[in-house]
Parts: structure tokens; sequence; C-alpha cells
């Protein structure tokens, strides 16, 4: 899966190279493909962890689903999402036919899709089997031959943009903290964890701090920009991305605690409404 994963996005990306020898280029190194494969196993520990969970209180498992997440740093979980939108290109056509033009059209219909994340719980492996099924039968059977077991209702995908449910309003209404929402540098300082794998590339941390800038502060997971799920950006050598032309390199390392990670982001003064 990590090996389909890397050639279907760098046939994508060899076309957009900024680098006569892009022969290197046509392989994923040692540590790019360590990073889909840490991204795959994390996004099927989160499946295994709370998707067959349910509690009478839904929002002890939100809690739950939002420490979990909130132990990596940004590109960290921006790097699970794309592998999650692989997988979700990868079993579209076991759930939609290509007339479908509500799902084309709209992408986050499958994302979000029950019988989609139905099957993710599941496991990798029978995933797997069932996006890569020829036949009707065969789909049919690894989707539903078993059963599905009770999954929690709530998709891998909505989990990443608003699992942070911090309390019941006065009048019933439900407040929320959006995981991918930070009032300025403090805020994102006490939030935002140091990077959970050692990955000395700095490669990640650099294109997403390049590319968001001052966003960074305030939509930092999950970003509203497809085409750079699209280019699985977060995945790539610095080297790599130096050829794409989607970084300009400068000396520059992952923080490694919370305070030089708030310092290493553009000012932005606290919004105290």
């Amino acid at each position: 899966m990590a090996s389909d994963f890397a050639s279907s996005y760098i046939k994508k990306l060899s076309t957009s190279m900024h680098h006569r020898n892009t022969s290197k280029f046509l392989k994923p190194s040692a540590s790019e493909r360590s990073r889909i494969m840490r991204a795959l196993y994390t996004l099927e520990i989160f499946q295994i962890l709370f998707c067959h969970t349910w509690v009478f209180d839904q929002r002890d498992v939100a809690k739950c689903m939002n420490e979990f997440l909130l132990n990596f740093a940004p590109w960290e979980i921006e790097q699970i999402a794309c592998v999650h939108d692989f997988l979700m290109i990868q079993i579209s056509p076991a759930f939609y036919a290509k007339t479908d033009t509500n799902f084309w059209e709209d992408p986050d219909l499958v994302r979000s899709d029950l019988g989609v994340n139905a099957a993710l719980s599941q496991g990798l492996v029978n995933f797997e089997s069932v996006a890569k099924s020829n036949t009707f039968n065969e789909q049919y059977y690894l989707k539903y031959g078993g059963g599905y077991r009770s999954s929690y209702p709530r998709a891998f995908y909505h989990a990443l943009r608003d699992i942070d449910l911090v309390e019941i309003g006065y009048l019933g209404y439900h407040v929320y903290n959006y995981v991918s929402v930070y009032r300025g540098p403090r805020q994102y300082a006490r939030r935002v964890k140091p990077p959970f794998f050692d990955d000395p590339d700095g490669g990640p941390f650099r294109v997403w701090r390049q590319l968001y800038k001052s966003k960074a502060l305030r939509f930092s997971v999950y970003q509203m920009d497809e085409i750079l799920w699209e280019r699985a950006y977060v995945m790539w050598d610095r080297e790599r991305l130096e050829a794409l032309g989607m970084i300009k390199y400068r000396p520059q390392q992952p923080p490694t605690a919370c305070s030089s990670l708030s310092k290493s982001l553009p000012k932005e003064t606290d919004n105290k409404t």
C-alpha cells in the first residue's frame, strides 16, 4: 500500500520537477517511505482505538480522539490526512459509479460516507482487498460477507476537523474548539506538540511552514486546499520539494519543543474575543 501511494503521487509530481535529473526522484527515498508507512500505521491505530468504540456520551470518545491527534505536530497530522485521502480515492470505485456526478463533484461525500468508513474500520488489509477486487461478487463479499462491526459514527475525516468538543453551552448548544484553529502564538505554543517521530530531513516542516505562513497559526490541520493533498506535499524530502519548486531551502530544522515552535512562526496578536 505504501508502494502504491508513492508510485501514484511520484508519477504526478515528476511532470512538475524543476530539476534536469528527474530519474533520481522516480522512487521514494527511505525517509519518504518511512513517513508513508508511519501515517498508514497511525491511521490504522486510530481506527482500532476509536472506530469500534461506542459509549453513551460521545463527548468522551471525542475528547480521547482529540488527545490522540494532538500528540502529533500539524504536518504529521497532515501526513495522516494525505494517506486517508489516497485510501478514499482507491476504494471509491467499489462504492460509487463513475456516472455518480454528486460524488465526483464533491469528494467530501466519500470521505464522510458511512459505508466507506466502515470498510476502513475493518483494517487496511481488508480495505486494500476491497479496493483491488475485480468483480462485484468479490467486492460484495469483502464489504458485507462478514458483516461490519459496530462503528463509531464519526469518520476520521470529521475527527480531523472538529473533534475538540470543549463543553455544552448554558443554552444546551455544543461549543466546539476546532483542532485546526488557534488564536495566536500563545495558544499555538500551548496546544501544538513537537514532532512525535524523529525526522531529521525537515522537508515536511519546511513546506508546511512556508506554504501557510501566518495561516499556520489559525488553520494548521487539514488545510482547505486540496491541490496540496493531491501532491502529498508533507511526505517528501527537502531535496524533492526543492526540485518541485515548493520550497526554497533555508537551513532550518523542525522545532523540538513547543516554545521553539512558536518562535519559528510569524508573530500575530492574540484574539481575545
